[in-house]
């Protein structure tokens, strides 16, 4: 079932989410709620009909999104076995794009508040060596 599949990658490989833009991330969201842990079947079928009647737009939109995300994972699983490897979060890179970090956009439905933190101390040490040097 997408949703196990999905709160599956939520779980261990969220990264994968990111590739996709924000719309695309709720979509997925709004739609097969990988965040949500323990649901049934029923819960599961339930929660789509309710949501349908809500948004009618969002069983396709979600699955344009699922089309991509399943894209960008092949994508990420190709360049893995070639040796290079994916981030997560904050990048902060040690040169080119100015010196600027790249943040990428994760939607989380639950704020994760230790995950905010660290991407914030990260861009506070970044601009203290900014001004260092």
């Amino acid at each position: 079932m997408t949703h196990h599949v999905l709160a599956t990658y939520w779980q261990r490989h969220e990264f994968v989410f990111a590739t996709l833009t924000p719309n695309e991330q709720w979509a997925l969201h709004g739609y097969f709620v990988p965040y949500r842990q323990g649901l049934s079947v029923e819960e599961l079928l339930e929660h789509r009909r309710v949501i349908t009647k809500q948004q009618p737009a969002l069983p396709q939109r979600a699955g344009r999104a699922l089309s991509q995300f399943r894209q960008n994972d092949n994508a990420l699983a190709a360049r893995s076995a070639s040796g290079v490897k994916a981030g997560t979060g904050v990048a902060i890179p040690t040169g080119g794009d100015h010196g600027l970090p790249t943040v990428y956009a994760l939607v989380n439905p639950e704020i994760d508040v230790q995950k905010v933190a660290r991407a914030l101390i990260a861009m506070v040490e970044w601009e203290r060596k900014r001004k260092k040097g």
